[in-house]
């Protein structure tokens, strides 16, 4: 597939400089380099960058400043096309913490009437196997689906169907219809305590620690 799991040694063999620092956050091994002398400048890269981002920088403001620049400790990002009517993906994001998976538009029910039997047969099995935290379009009751086969959604029940086959640990059903109103949803849900896993309807303004979650 082209991913691999890099051993720690063969990285500090290729980035570990004499500036090289190490400091523990939350339990996360995070490396740090402190060069130049002067005020304190914190320098900080963005999403799936590194500290390296910074070179050309600190080539020319060490001679005036002390500069601090962090790995900002990563996460792996895969995605995947899914099935819906107009080309979407869904997402797969790991790291040391946990795994989440998040597909926000899809209709697997779309591709295979039978996708709950068989994994090769399951648009986007590959990018929610085995995830700590699936979040998954749940916007239709079954009796709203049979009128909008097509419209790139799914029910409650295709995402539990969904979330069954990958082996989530914790599902977070989302993408609520517009249409329906709190005590709606609260119907819709309120019959699934029986599932292998946890079922957390998102609400607005939640949040969730995806350790916690995990168990990590």
């Amino acid at each position: 597939s082209g991913w691999r799991t890099i051993p720690l040694h063969e990285l500090r063999a290729k980035y570990e400089t004499p500036e090289s620092r190490y400091i523990e956050v939350d339990g996360t091994n995070v490396h740090y380099r402190v060069e130049g002398e002067g005020p304190t400048v914190l320098l900080l890269h963005g999403v799936l960058a590194q500290l390296q981002t910074w070179d050309g920088w600190v080539a020319r403001l060490s001679k005036h400043y002390r500069l601090v620049r962090i790995d900002v400790p990563g996460f792996s990002v895969r995605a995947e096309l899914v099935c819906h009517p107009g080309p979407t993906v869904g997402y797969r994001l790991e790291d040391e913490h946990g795994t989440l998976a998040y597909l926000p538009d899809h209709e697997p029910m779309l591709a295979c009437s039978r996708f709950a039997d068989s994994a090769e047969w399951c648009s986007g099995f590959e990018v929610a196997s085995g995830v700590d935290l699936l979040l998954h379009d749940a916007q239709y009751s079954d009796a709203e689906y049979a009128e909008r086969v097509g419209w790139g959604h799914s029910t409650l029940n295709h995402a539990l169907a969904f979330a069954r086959l990958t082996k989530v640990k914790w599902f977070m059903p989302f993408h609520h219809d517009p249409a329906h109103d709190d005590d709606t949803l609260d119907a819709i849900f309120a019959d699934n305590a029986a599932e292998l896993f946890a079922v957390l309807p998102a609400r607005e303004g939640m949040t969730f620690d995806l350790a916690e979650l995990s168990g990590a």
